[in-house]
């Protein structure tokens, strides 16, 4: 029935651009000010906060997928296996990158980081993965966890329906509350940290391509036009790259560069090679960075800030301060990536 494998590498490639989408949202921070109109001239036209929803779509795709594959036997201990060992998966490199802060505030307090006081409460909401809730609070540069607290609040919910309730329920809620977020959003202002209809998309899109056969027919149909493939990635990633400029109050954002997202994934699943056309250097460098999509989100905010923090006073250049903290993010993230994401997931069968 799934056609594709777990490590799809386009898969891997859509990780990549998911994960530059997001640091180009949070470049602000380390951009020079005398270079941050170019940052704000480039918003205008693409405004790349779309990454997190082609991240969520993708998660909850997977988990469907991940949830197919268990085993039958007492429902409890299906389901606290099933979600410890996504708390295992995700805990070791967010509890780092949430620990490490807190520990900077309070060696260098005053400077780049929150209070002793506030770090302490973020650092709890991440250990919790409640940061989305606990953001609307204090909002910092430091939020960007929220989207792993909604990623794993999701995984809980929806992995309980599916165990102890079965496979209908489970799609039909999702169903149901895409339907009314359509309507109605959570958070208000805050709202885009409450994105859970782009995870629910996931599924439902779990549910029409693997559950329903002619779509995986009409995506095989169009994988053969090989010709297509550069302006149909291409296109779709410009549209999703572009999407959240659409002002609010003329459409729902979060629905649309869910959908874009959502045919995207498709290709990159049943497409044949959505980006086979890609030079081989160029596509091994993408499945690379996509491997270590994860660990990259967990450390570049605060990998920036402590490069910013130890270099202070003796790099007077801000093009070099810049290029030290892509390049200490870079060393962080590999770090983080072998000796905590990766030896973990050899110790353990992953989720997708």
């Amino acid at each position: 029935m799934e056609s594709f494998k777990n490590k799809n590498d386009d898969i891997q490639v859509l990780r990549c651009i998911a994960i530059i989408f997001v640091m180009l949202v949070h470049s602000i921070i380390i951009i020079p000010q005398d270079y941050s109109h170019f940052y704000f001239s480039i918003k205008k036209v693409f405004n790349t906060g779309s990454g997190v929803d082609l991240f969520f779509v993708m998660a909850g795709f997977f988990l469907s997928l991940s949830l197919r594959k268990l085993k039958d036997g007492p429902k409890l201990n299906t389901y606290i296996s099933f979600i410890g060992k996504k708390f295992k998966r995700l805990s070791p490199a967010a509890y780092l990158w949430s620990v490490i802060p807190l520990f900077m505030s309070l060696v260098m307090p005053d400077t780049y980081w929150l209070s002793v006081h506030d770090m302490t409460i973020k650092f709890l909401s991440s250990v919790f993965y409640v940061r989305n809730f606990e953001e609307i609070r204090l909002t910092s540069v430091f939020g960007y966890l929220w989207a792993l607290g909604l990623e794993v609040q999701v995984f809980a919910v929806f992995a309980l329906l599916y165990t102890f309730f079965g496979r209908k329920v489970y799609y039909s809620s999702a169903f149901i509350i895409c339907f009314i977020m359509l309507f109605y959003r959570p958070g208000g202002s805050y709202s885009w940290m409450f994105r859970y209809d782009s995870m629910l998309y996931g599924i439902i899109l779990y549910y029409m391509i693997v559950e329903k056969e002619w779509l995986r027919n009409g995506l095989s149909l169009i994988s053969r036009k090989s010709s297509l493939k550069p302006f149909l990635s291409v296109t779709l990633l410009l549209l999703l790259a572009s999407s959240f400029n659409i002002p609010s109050d003329k459409f729902n954002i979060t629905v649309l560069s869910s959908i874009i997202s959502c045919v995207l994934i498709s290709f990159a699943l049943y497409g044949g090679g959505l980006f086979g056309w890609v030079p081989s250097p160029v596509y091994g460098l993408m499945r690379l960075i996509g491997n270590r999509s994860y660990s990259l989100f967990c450390c570049h905010i605060p990998s920036w800030l402590l490069t910013l923090q130890l270099l202070q006073g003796h790099v007077s250049s801000p093009a070099i301060m810049v290029i030290a903290q892509l390049i200490s993010m870079l060393i962080f993230t590999e770090i983080t990536y072998r000796l905590i994401e990766n030896s973990l997931m050899k110790k353990s069968k992953p989720l997708a």
